[in-house]
């Protein structure tokens, strides 16, 4: 069974800033549960599960029994933050993250205004497969630790650190960097010389990026489209993986 304020205590971490207040974020579903145990098994703070569930993956448990809670697939519905979640949900801590001083060559990727948290999830997870250990979001970006972009990262989340900052201080930080704007209707990638593109500014899903930063960027690139049947634009979590696969080999 769950208490009363075991019960609060999850449906309190749907609201953004109570998660950031307390430093915890809720993940729900068997893979991406038992990935982060793998991942961080430190930052595993409370667990329940269906007694099915648990007997499954009791062994990759064993180190964290005092955190388990057994309860029914009804009671877990109940607090459940999905539509339908699948056994069992697990409260982490949200890790903490240094910020690295930039290196010469470093890929550096400023996202403005991503509200899908299934792709903010998405590119999450492409930058751990590329080995980008950083990412820079803009202030209005959603919530990394909302559960559905958690879901999406399939425990990246613990791995590649969102950075939140506003354009001016993106500008004013790497101020001697040369900016360049992913659109549609830019130069493409392949007519460019990879090594001296290192900063690139990717947009929101509906309207690209704002005027402020197409306006301090000294060029658009864009991915071309070769045989399109008609489609007029990329997904921005496919361009963003995309475009960190041109970087990394190309």
């Amino acid at each position: 069974m769950l208490s009363k304020s075991e019960k609060l205590w999850i449906k309190s971490l749907k609201d953004k800033k109570i998660r950031y207040i307390q430093k915890e974020f809720i993940a729900e579903g068997s893979r991406i549960v038992i990935d982060l145990i793998k991942s961080a098994p430190d930052k595993l703070k409370f667990l329940c599960a269906t007694p099915e569930w648990y007997s499954n993956f009791e062994p990759v448990l064993i180190d964290n029994n005092d955190k388990i809670h057994i309860i029914s697939a009804d009671i877990l519905q109940s607090v459940s933050t999905l539509k339908s979640t699948e056994e069992v949900l697990a409260i982490f801590e949200i890790p903490e993250f240094t910020e690295v001083p930039y290196m010469e060559n470093q890929l550096i990727i400023y996202l403005d205004k991503i509200r899908d948290p299934g792709n903010l999830g998405s590119i999450i997870r492409s930058a751990d497969w590329f080995g980008l250990s950083q990412l820079y979001c803009s202030t209005d970006c959603v919530d990394p630790f909302n559960n559905k972009c958690v879901q999406a990262t399939m425990s990246s989340i613990m791995r590649v650190q969102l950075i939140i900052k506003s354009w001016n201080e993106m500008s004013s930080t790497f101020s001697s960097i040369e900016k360049y704007a992913a659109t549609a209707d830019g130069q493409s990638l392949y007519e460019l010389n990879k090594s001296a593109i290192n900063f690139i500014c990717i947009g929101n899903e509906a309207n690209g990026l704002s005027d402020e930063i197409l306006n301090q960027c000294s060029k658009k690139i864009s991915i071309p489209s070769i045989h399109s049947l008609g489609a007029e634009s990329l997904n921005v979590a496919v361009a963003c993986s995309l475009i960190m696969a041109w970087k990394t080999f190309g």
